[in-house]
C-alpha cells in the first residue's frame, strides 16, 4: 500500500491511458507534462478505458514505483478532465478504494466540476 503521509502532491491524468504502456511509457507521459525535478514524492494516477484498472507512478529521489489496482466487479469513479489536475490525498484514497467518489462529494456539497 502507498504511504500517503510521505506524498507531496497527487496528479490525475486524463480519463483514458493505454495500459500497454509500462513504467517507461507512463514516466514519459509525466516528464512530458512536468519538469523532472518537480516529480519527487509525487503520485501520478492513470486509468484505463473501461475504468476497471488504475496505475499510479510514485516518484522517489532515486526510484519510481508503479502500483496497479484492478477491480473484478464495478468501475472506478474517475475524474473527467482534459489533461491533468491535482487532487487531495483523501480524494485519491476514495478513488482507489473503489467507492463512488461522485456520490461522496455530492453528499458533502463539494464542487464537482472535475468529476
Amino acid at each position: 500500500m502507498i504511504d500517503l503521509s510521505r506524498v507531496n502532491e497527487v496528479y490525475v491524468f486524463s480519463g483514458v491511458t493505454d495500459f500497454r504502456k509500462g513504467i517507461s511509457g507512463l514516466t514519459r507521459l509525466v516528464y512530458d507534462s512536468f519538469d523532472e525535478k518537480d516529480t519527487n514524492n509525487n503520485l501520478f494516477v492513470f486509468c484505463n478505458k473501461n475504468k476497471t484498472s488504475i496505475k499510479i507512478l510514485h516518484f522517489e529521489k532515486i526510484s519510481i514505483w508503479l502500483y496497479q489496482k484492478r477491480l473484478n466487479v464495478g468501475k472506478f469513479s474517475y475524474p473527467n478532465i482534459d489533461s491533468k489536475c491535482k487532487i487531495t490525498k483523501d480524494e485519491l484514497a476514495i478513488i482507489i478504494s473503489g467507492l463512488d467518489f461522485i456520490k461522496i462529494i455530492e453528499n458533502k456539497g463539494i464542487n464537482k466540476t472535475l468529476f
